[in-house]
């Protein structure tokens, strides 16, 4: 029974284009409630720097990367990474363009042009 469902299992696997999961992550357009939304679960300090707003779905999970002017901070380890839990954004923690985060699926950030040299 267990190698018959590996087989099978190797046999899916294989069947699978690669990259198969970037098709199903796409850029949104963010709206101005989305965009309090996430300024909100940033605790509200601070605003947006320039065009630094990301935001997009995989499968049915929301994601948005975003960099932040705060008082007395810079701009170290931006940008801060998000993700909708329920109806409430969660503040994930910075360090969105360190190659071993995984917050935000790398193939949305390839859509995003996010975090390329």
């Amino acid at each position: 029974m267990r190698a018959t469902l590996l087989a099978l299992a190797t046999a899916v696997a294989l069947t699978i284009p690669a990259g198969a999961g970037a098709a199903s992550c796409t850029n949104l357009k963010v709206s101005s409630a989305t965009k309090s939304a996430i300024l909100e679960s940033y605790n509200g300090r601070g605003t947006f720097v320039r065009n630094s707003l990301y935001y997009g779905r995989c499968g049915s999970t929301y994601y948005a990367a975003a960099s932040f002017r705060s008082p007395g901070a810079g701009l170290t380890d931006q940008p801060e990474s998000f993700k909708k839990s329920g109806s409430r954004w969660r503040d994930l923690g910075d360090g969105g363009c360190d190659p071993s985060n995984r917050d935000i699926p790398s193939s949305l950030k390839k859509i995003w042009k996010l975090c390329v040299d």
